[in-house]
């Protein structure tokens, strides 16, 4: 929408399909997402359903707090995969290449990048060997990494990357309303918290978008055990989807009624596990076309719901950049030539690799601040419990907040 044409997603998964996860919202992410796209930034906002309030129980029910959200211009939680549905939607045909995946790139001395692929039939016309797996290459002017923890991109260019475990898993999922009963339902609008005297355990949900309640919780792990069977953090990644369900409610076996209703009815392909990690901001996120956003740039913890947010912010900021060198705009102001090294119709390389990197100049600093304050709350989460629950009110935690809020979109002149 902001006139750069000539996009390719790849997608490694072969459709798009329900995860259970929800996100959480603030001002910046909406900004951002309607900069990029206000189409979808306002289809999101109509699916969401606003928390006003927060509340937080103990295993008998009693209230320990009820507060309104810390921030003040408010948190809306939506639905994973109904943002991916949205996006996807919002793209021209043909953009979305899904089943896909990089296995390497090469940049050229011209400054191409080409890209070598696989591509994997779904099921059931794939089948157990690679032979069902198409290979190919793309070339590109500049190749975006926005593809996780685990970026292969981030390896090839910056060698292999350090994880930062936080000793706890995150336990999600989403599911319909109408599977629970009824009073477990919490009141449009409200998060409702559910700790016992164990450090570091939290059980929340809510209604996240119209009929669709999702649950975000964790719970200490150390790398090795569990109250039970021995289990490495590795290994919940090959568990079977009733093995993760399996290993969700044994985690809050202890937990009332109303959460054990929830767990019982959760779909077991809804279940969505993963080890709480982050990874270092990295100093210098592009290299020649090459640039890391999101995840594959700066991973954190979901301790202050910044990790979508900030990727939404990385992608308005590069578009913003990219916009200036190809949009149609740019072509017809002749705005994207590169006096020094003319390698294209209109872009030159060196021009491609000025903007990548005062892209990454303009982020750094905020990405650095936010993430470190993720990871301090994520340490400070550990320790929480029925009687020292997170200080929701703190001066730091205020001014954290309202640092997030202050962000603004880019303005196209």
């Amino acid at each position: 929408e902001r006139g750069i044409t000539n996009v390719l997603v790849l997608d490694k998964a072969n459709k798009l399909q329900p995860v259970g996860a929800s996100i959480a919202l603030f001002s910046n992410g909406i900004k951002a997402l309607d900069y990029l796209s206000p189409g979808v930034a306002n289809r999101v906002q109509d699916s969401c359903i606003p928390i006003e309030s927060m509340v937080l129980q103990d295993l008998e029910g009693n209230v320990l707090h009820e507060k309104k959200p810390p921030t003040a211009k408010g948190v809306n939680y939506l639905v994973w995969y109904l943002l991916q549905q949205y996006l996807a939607e919002g793209l021209p045909e043909g953009v979305m290449k899904m089943g896909t995946s990089m296995e390497s790139f090469e940049v050229g001395s011209d400054g191409i990048v080409t890209i070598s692929t696989t591509s994997r039939r779904a099921a059931p016309e794939r089948t157990t060997d690679d032979s069902s797996a198409d290979t190919t290459t793309i070339r590109t002017r500049v190749l975006l990494g926005a593809d996780g923890i685990y970026s292969r991109i981030r390896q090839q260019l910056f060698g292999p990357t350090s994880k930062n475990y936080h000793e706890k898993l995150m336990y999600r999922a989403a599911l319909s309303t109408g599977l629970i009963d009824a009073n477990v339902v919490p009141p449009r609008g409200t998060n409702v918290g559910v700790q016992g005297n164990i450090a570091g355990k939290l059980f929340s949900y809510r209604e996240t978008s119209h009929d669709i309640l999702t649950v975000t919780s964790m719970a200490r792990f150390e790398d090795g055990e569990t109250s039970s069977d021995e289990i490495e953090i590795d290994s919940i990644y090959k568990l079977s989807a009733q093995e993760k369900k399996n290993l969700m409610s044994q985690a809050f076996a202890e937990y009332p009624a109303s959460v054990k209703n929830i767990l019982e009815n959760i779909p077991k392909e809804a279940v969505h596990i993963d080890a709480i990690r982050d990874v270092d901001v990295i100093e210098e996120a592009s290299k020649g076309p090459v640039i890391l956003i999101g995840d594959a740039a700066h991973a954190m913890s979901p301790s202050l719901g910044q990790g979508a947010n900030q990727s939404l912010e990385d992608a308005a900021v590069l578009v913003h950049g990219l916009a200036k060198l190809f949009s149609k705009k740019a072509k017809d102001d002749g705005g994207g030539d590169d006096d020094d090294d003319k390698d294209g119709p209109i872009v030159g390389k060196n021009a491609i690799e000025a903007t990548l990197k005062k892209v990454w100049e303009e982020r750094f600093e905020r990405v650095s601040m936010i993430h470190a304050a993720s990871r301090a709350r994520s340490a400070d989460n550990n320790k929480s419990s029925k009687k020292a629950p997170v200080d929701m009110t703190s001066t730091q935690l205020q001014e954290i907040l309202a640092k997030i809020d202050e962000w603004d979109a880019p303005v196209d002149l």
